[in-house]
Order: structure tokens, then C-alpha cells, then sequence
């Protein structure tokens, strides 16, 4: 038992459900990581991600079809042609909400200060989900900078998500995620809340794969937080490289949004991309 405790203490969590599952089930968990690899074959996007995730992903995509393992889900993609599409276009972990972690007083107290005099601040959020995060980005702006000087693209691989974020509509039960100051900026309606036209005019909403499509640059903030954990750490370093490549001098990186992620998010060596963490947040600024 004790020995268990100490394995537990030192893997990350999903790693060590992982391992239990393998302890208790060693020929299931062993085949079902054969057909992950015959998978990744089938959808090399998967190759990419951090392989406990993927297997979590694939696991729980298999049971809604019914389908008892990834060896079931692996022979029924086989066949399915419809299937295999959804899996290779949409590989995206869908989830988000307005004001998301603990970064949104930092911010606007030590960022926007440096950022506020630009003719124009240009900002990307990279895996922009449904569009939550774009919309809270620009509200905090707002407090200091008018919006025709703001500029936003909005990125992810996934249309269905894309489309959730250009319409800017939210059930009202999401409501209580805006801070009661900035629901000047939404429109009310009976079932659902949409953002203002004039907040939505400023945001570009596009398609980018952040593994194989390139990157655009020239950017004063990019936002790219609960993305890169769930990739490998070779492609994580890869990304971040990217990522840092695309900010402006003296441009602001946030890759994280709390505590629990920041250890899988945290750039190993920052000045070897031109960056300095800040106050140990996972969060980078630009030198040159």
C-alpha cells in the first residue's frame, strides 16, 4: 500500500490511473495499447499527443459507439468512413468558459500597462475553443484599451467549435462566469446570451492546425492555455518555439491558466527563445 502512495505521489495523475488499470488488467491494457499504435498509423495527428490523454480520448469515443476496446473501435473505423473523418478532422478537446484561471488581474495590472500605447494590439488566441476566451480577453481589454485598436484572431482545428465561436451565443446557466462589469457587453435573450456586434466585429475566427499549419506572427498577446499539455513533450517544445517565434518585442505568452497544468506547460529554457518567464506563472515576455 505504501508503495502504491509513493507511485501515485510521483506520476501525473492520468498517468497513474493509467497504471492502476494496467495493473489490474495487464493483457487488456497491453492490447489496447497495440491498437492505439495500429490507430495512430490510421491517424498520425494522434502521434502528437501526450499517449495517456489520447487513449482516455479514444477510450471514451469508443464506448459511446458501443464498442467494448480500441481493438472493437479500431476495426469499426475500418469500415466506417464517416467515422474516420470525424476522428482525423476533429481530434480536439472541446471545453472552455469566460475567465478561466487565476491570470485575468495580472494581466490587466502588469501586462496591458506596457502593451496599452500600441497603434494596435494585436492578439491571437491559439485553440480558442467555442470562443469564451477571446470574448473574456477582449472585455479585460477593454478596461484600457478602445476597441477600435484591438485586433483578435481566434484559432482551432475544430469547424463545429469555430462556428460556436463566431455566432458568440451561450446558454444563460454560463452567465455567472461574466463579471458583473462586463455584461455591458452582451445581449440577452431568453435561453441563451450573445456577445455584442461591435466585440464580435474585431475577432478573426479561422481553421489552424497548430501541428502542421503555419503560424501567422506579429502579435502583442497570444493566448494559448489548457492546449499544449496534452501533447508530448517533443511536440510541446516544438510548439512553444512556434508560438514564441509569432509575439512582438516585448509581447506577452501565456501557455497555462493554474497551478495544476503549469509544470507540463512551463518553457524549460525561456531565453533560449528570446523569452523571461514572469513571476513564475508560465507566463513569457518577448526580449527581442
Amino acid at each position: 500500500m505504501e508503495e502504491n502512495k509513493r507511485k501515485a505521489a510521483s506520476l501525473p495523475r492520468r498517468a497513474w490511473r493509467r497504471l492502476k488499470r494496467l495493473l489490474a488488467d495487464p493483457r487488456g491494457e497491453q492490447r489496447n495499447f497495440r491498437y492505439y499504435r495500429k490507430l495512430v498509423k490510421l491517424v498520425p495527428e494522434l502521434g502528437s499527443y501526450n499517449w495517456t490523454g489520447a487513449m482516455d480520448h479514444l477510450a471514451k469515443r469508443a464506448q459511446e459507439l458501443g464498442c467494448g476496446d480500441l481493438g472493437a473501435y479500431y476495426r469499426l473505423l475500418r469500415d466506417d468512413e464517416q467515422e474516420l473523418t470525424r476522428l482525423q478532422s476533429n481530434f480536439t478537446l472541446k471545453g472552455s468558459h469566460f475567465f478561466r484561471g487565476d491570470d485575468w488581474d495580472f494581466f490587466g495590472e502588469r501586462c496591458l500597462p506596457e502593451l496599452k500605447d500600441r497603434e494596435k494590439l494585436r492578439v491571437w488566441c491559439a485553440g480558442c475553443s467555442s470562443g469564451q476566451e477571446a470574448w473574456s480577453l477582449i472585455m479585460a481589454l477593454l478596461d484600457h484599451v478602445p476597441l477600435e485598436r484591438i485586433e483578435v484572431l481566434a484559432t482551432d482545428y475544430n469547424d463545429e467549435l469555430l462556428d460556436k465561436c463566431r455566432a458568440g451565443a451561450y446558454f444563460n446557466m454560463h452567465l455567472h462566469e461574466v463579471p458583473e462589469r462586463y455584461r455591458r457587453y452582451i445581449d440577452y435573450g431568453p435561453k441563451r446570451f450573445t456577445i455584442k456586434p461591435e466585440l464580435r466585429s474585431v475577432v478573426r475566427v479561422e481553421n489552424l492546425n497548430l501541428l502542421t499549419d503555419p503560424y501567422p506572427a506579429g502579435f502583442d498577446v497570444i493566448l494559448c492555455r489548457n492546449v499544449l499539455k496534452f501533447f508530448s513533450a517533443e511536440v510541446i517544445a516544438r510548439l512553444q518555439k512556434r508560438l514564441a517565434a509569432s509575439l512582438t518585442p516585448g509581447g506577452y505568452l501565456f501557455l497555462s491558466e493554474d497551478d495544476g497544468h503549469r509544470s507540463a506547460e512551463r518553457i524549460e529554457k525561456p531565453a533560449q527563445l528570446g523569452l523571461e518567464e514572469i513571476d513564475g506563472r508560465c507566463i513569457y515576455r518577448r526580449l527581442t
